[in-house]
């Protein structure tokens, strides 16, 4: 018996939801389901750090691609990859897909307790470094072809510890700050959010009720043309200034950010390459330059590399537990 097979084209957007918001919102879908069989470029897989397979969906992953044929796919990365980093293999039995993208996410011990800026940062690296992919286009694409479409599963959450709402919340605004700031949009069909049930779902669409009108009020400022109704400009013109005052008042410092290394470079591990640079340590030197920010709180999304759909007065509190 064949299984289904979803394709990630024929999923409705953000846009489709909230009825505007192009040229970003119509880049990101949410989808319920097994990320196995869904039909897109490449898929994200929730690795651990010898990449040797486990539970939950990297078990699932590794089952669906073959476990002899993906064992020999990674064969050449270096063990223990960094946590925060991705390497690239293709997707060897999966034949819905081109690729998968090996991201290591941290290990919150004790579980579920509320993450460390190190932590966040590792996280961040997962997102950042696999959509670093679409815009470098490694010489190892001439395997399969560029990547336009991919799935991202619940990065780091279930047995790794994060706690879900602050995980969905960081990949939310990480996917926004990297298509406004890094014109992701430019370079992507669809990014589609992978969720296991309605526990996941609810996570994110909390995240993203939070989040979207300010990703809106970041495209204004940008300069993005954005397709909204008329019922919506006059809404929301009421927080326009305050919003752009905000993005103004973090202009020097993403400044300062972007004459960094990027985030994704960090994490990136070019599958034709046996050495991969300790993501660790560089997240360590960046934590002791953002240190002079007074106004960062547990989540820190402000900080850091990489493009940024928020300003500094828009952090979020991660310090109350669930």
């Amino acid at each position: 018996m064949s299984l289904q097979i979803t394709d990630c084209e024929d999923l409705p957007t953000l846009a489709d939801e909230y009825g505007y918001g192009e040229p970003i919102l119509d880049k990101i879908a949410l989808w319920t389901g097994d990320i196995t069989r869904i039909k897109c470029d490449a898929i994200v897989n929730a690795a651990n750090k010898d990449l040797k397979g486990g539970g939950g969906i990297d078990g699932a992953i590794h089952r669906a691609a073959g476990l002899n044929a993906l064992k020999e796919l990674t064969a050449g990365f270096p063990k223990p990859l960094a946590t925060g980093a991705v390497a690239l293999t293709t997707a060897a039995n999966i034949k819905h897909a081109k690729y998968i993208m090996h991201a290591v996410g941290p290990q919150i011990n004790p579980p579920f307790r509320n993450p460390t800026d190190l932590e966040q940062k590792q996280l961040r690296s997962c997102y950042w470094a696999a959509l670093g992919y679409l815009i470098d286009k490694p010489d190892y694409f001439k395997t399969k072809g560029p990547i336009k479409t991919i799935a991202f599963p619940c990065i780091s959450t279930g047995i790794f510890g994060y706690k879900p709402d602050l995980a969905a919340e960081l990949a939310v605004i990480s996917l926004f700050r990297w298509l406004i700031r890094e014109e992701g949009y430019k370079h992507v069909d669809k990014i589609i959010l992978v969720l296991w049930d309605n526990k996941d779902k609810a996570c994110y669409n909390n995240a993203l009720k939070a989040w979207v009108p300010k990703t809106i009020s970041a495209m204004k400022e940008f300069g993005l043309i954005i397709d909204e109704p008329a019922s919506k400009k006059s809404k929301e013109s009421q927080n326009d200034d305050s919003d752009a005052e905000g993005m103004q008042s973090s202009g020097d410092e993403e400044e300062k950010e972007e004459q960094q290394s990027s985030a994704e470079n960090e994490g990136r591990a070019d599958a034709s390459v046996n050495n991969n640079s300790s993501e660790d340590d560089e997240v360590a030197n960046e934590e002791e330059e953002e240190d002079q920010e007074s106004d960062v709180r547990a989540e820190s999304e402000t900080e850091g590399e990489g493009p940024t759909a928020e300003n500094e007065t828009e952090e979020v509190d991660t310090s109350d537990s669930n």
